[in-house]
């Protein structure tokens, strides 16, 4: 044991002695001030190398009871002491000079892992929180979210599917009945399942039922700048009037999604954007046929086929134009709350061949940006929406050379003004951590886990900025990062104490390079062992459970909300209406569940993204706009109370047909009057116009 503190109290000196040895970034960074603030602390701490429990003071040496592991002393007790509760090491001070200046402190060593301990974990402080956060796995999702306790590996393997459940309809493996590895396969098994209507419906209720206000009052408290919301490639493909269709991928027949209403999704963010305050970064997670190897690109276990066909990465282009034409279409009040956009996440990510045909694509859809978005707003003196450019090196592009590629796609004034170079930082994949073979141990002392996280991560953030900031490049963001430290979440670090140094000091590392941020996500309520690394709700809700003396680890769960989660008050109720409750009655009694137990256990304040469950026509001219050549449009009337409307899109054609009305048990049909037909008027194809891309000049 005394070796081991030996040892600890050595490595804590030669950290401190490596900080105040650190080079000019860090003293333009912390400026006169911080430098002179850095460097006392320094001294303090080498002064106060002897230090033990008794030098402390009373509310020190508690929390040292509380928090140290075992194996710290000297040094690294007046480390922690310092930088945990704003309380100075004696040293020979008077208490009152080392707390004004604790905060810097612990900044300046590194640490700061409960800097804002005190403070209530729901309310928003600007030492506290990331930027914003991601509401993943509402609109868009992955087998993972929904692994149900059953499985723990983040990135599936091939071959393996993890998704078990598929809320609020299919809340047990049993019920569910099959197993799912991405959304596609999601939709086209609940099609086998239950017809395609009430598919559809079983997506719309999981999107109506997944954001509750309580939800929305905790983002609020938190304070969050901007809220990235994923959504797929099929998002805007309905029409004015079916809104809501089943989307069949053009490479993959057996691969499927179900589009979003337009006018609902806007009514839905207004709500979101009024009560959080937050602004809205919309991200188009994956394109047609698969654009990156992983469970999000909608196709797995297939191998990802969009860069592979040039009419199926024209599909994609008019996937994200039909994008930006919705926002187009927003009332100016409205479009103040659009931060920004991506038009495509992780391009390439795993296919380092395919770099080249990216990046000819990338160059086509900044082109689009800028004719469809950029040069109305400007010709009108209107704030630009960012565009998020995200760019992974796991598509054979050099860190270095994100910088060249921005400024051969971005003039000067663009990059000034609303282009951000977008990367994803993640540990589990880099410097992970856990008990055996890892970079660092989860039993490590605090101050060495706080020190590896932060430096991997400004080392990795600052690999990009330097070289990127000599082209010009001005605005950075760390689109995606977690608390997850191994790609299986039954190995990582889960510890309390050792989370919330991990979130502190890649937040400290993000704020230091002014590089904003969305932690990856917001809430995975049936995500089994991945919530406690990948959830910022549980974070926020064990932070809360720290602050009142509970212990914190919260249980995973099947569904719902954590049984110790706070309630921050709720908006006025929005409930389910008769025809709704209807069509989810339905669902369940196909999946041969009892209705009872959904309405017992769904939260009744609800956001709700509700579908058009009785179209009575289709007009499927929008969707053919991908193609030079207009197809031949066949108008579709339907008979039945939820008969669906199958579209297929593909490169070159595009076909409605009407499917036979599902029977519903135990349930009256609905009369529909038939209506006749309308008329469909030719529309001449949208082109894109090729545009040449710009050579990437080496600079000196």
């Amino acid at each position: 044991m005394s070796s081991s503190r030996a040892s600890a109290s050595a490595s804590a000196s030669e950290s401190v002695v490596r900080h105040s040895a650190r080079a000019t970034d860090e003293d333009i960074e912390l400026g006169d001030d911080g430098v002179r603030d850095r460097d006392r602390a320094f001294a303090d701490v080498r002064a106060c190398g002897t230090s033990s429990r008794a030098t402390m003071g009373e509310r020190a040496a508690s929390a040292y009871d509380r928090h140290v592991r075992g194996g710290l002393s000297g040094a690294a007790t007046c480390v922690l002491a310092v930088g945990a509760f704003a309380v100075a090491c004696a040293c020979g001070r008077a208490a009152s000079v080392g707390g004004a200046r604790a905060v810097r402190v612990g900044a300046a060593l590194g640490d700061g892992v409960h800097e804002t301990a005190n403070l209530n974990a729901f309310t928003g402080s600007r030492f506290d929180h990331a930027t914003g956060v991601a509401l993943n796995g509402w609109l868009q999702l992955e087998d993972w979210f929904y692994a149900n306790g059953e499985t723990s590996i983040v990135d599936s393997d091939l071959g393996q599917a993890q998704g078990a459940v598929f809320p609020p309809v299919f809340t047990s493996s049993e019920s569910l009945g099959f197993k799912w590895a991405s959304e596609g396969e999601l939709t086209m098994k609940l099609v086998e399942k239950l017809g395609e209507d009430a598919a559809v419906q079983a997506l719309a209720a999981h999107r109506s039922d997944f954001l509750t206000n309580s939800d929305l009052e905790k983002i609020k408290g938190l304070g969050y700048q901007t809220l990235r919301v994923p959504i797929t490639w099929a998002a805007f493909q309905g029409t004015d009037e079916k809104p809501t269709v089943l989307v069949h991928d053009p490479v993959y027949k057996d691969r499927a999604f179900v589009s979003l209403d337009k006018k609902e999704l806007t009514s839905v963010l207004r709500t979101v954007h009024r009560v959080t305050g937050s602004t809205i970064l919309l991200d188009m997670h994956n394109m047609p046929g698969g654009s990156s190897a992983g469970t999000y690109n909608g196709v797995f276990p297939h191998r990802p086929a969009f860069w592979d066909d040039e009419k199926t990465q024209l599909l994609g282009l008019h996937s994200a134009r039909k994008m930006l034409e919705w926002y187009n279409d927003l009332a100016e009040a409205d479009k103040d709350f659009i931060d920004g956009f991506t038009l495509l996440n992780e391009p390439a990510h795993m296919m380092p061949e395919k770099k080249e045909v990216m990046l000819n694509w990338m160059a086509k859809a900044i082109y689009m940006y800028r004719e469809i978005v950029v040069r109305p707003r400007e010709s009108m003196k209107r704030p630009v929406p960012k565009l998020y450019v995200n760019l992974m090196n796991t598509a054979g592009i050099a860190q270095n050379e994100y910088g060249k590629l921005m400024a051969s796609w971005f003039d000067e004034t663009e990059l000034d003004h609303w282009a951000v170079l977008d990367v994803h930082f993640y540990l589990a994949w880099g410097n992970t951590g856990c008990e055996s073979g890892c970079a660092f141990k989860c039993s490590d002392p605090i101050p060495k886990i706080a020190e590896s996280v932060r430096a991997s991560a400004a080392a990795f953030i600052g690999s990009i900025k330097r070289p990127a900031e000599t082209y010009g490049v001005k605005h950075f963001s760390i689109g995606e990062w977690s608390l997850a430290t191994h790609r299986d979440s039954s190995k990582g670090c889960s510890d309390s104490v050792v989370s919330q140094t991990v979130y502190k000091s890649q937040l400290k590392a993000f704020k230091a390079m002014g590089a904003k941020n969305f932690f990856w996500g917001w809430k995975m309520p049936n995500a089994g062992l991945h919530e406690n690394f990948w959830s910022m709700d549980v974070y926020q809700t064990r932070m809360a459970a720290a602050q009142l003396g509970e212990q914190t680890s919260v249980t995973p769960r099947l569904g719902g909300a954590p049984t110790n989660q706070a309630s921050l008050g709720n908006l006025p109720e929005i409930p389910l209406d008769d025809t709704t409750m209807s069509v989810v009655s339905s669902l369940l009694d196909k999946a041969d569940v009892r209705a009872s137990s959904m309405f017992e256990q769904a939260p009744s304040n609800l956001v709700r993204i509700t579908p058009d469950i009785a179209p009575l026509g289709v007009d499927a001219e929008d969707a053919a706009q991908p193609v030079a050549e207009q197809p031949a449009v066949v108008p579709v009337a339907t008979t039945g109370a939820f008969a669906a409307v199958h579209v297929e899109l593909n490169p070159t054609h595009v076909v409605a047909t009407a499917q036979p009305a599902q029977p519903v048990a135990a349930q009256p049909v609905q009369t529909v009057v038939e209506q006749p037909a309308q008329p469909v008027v030719e529309q001449p194809a949208q082109t894109v116009v090729e545009q040449p891309v710009q050579p990437v000049v080496e600079q000196p």
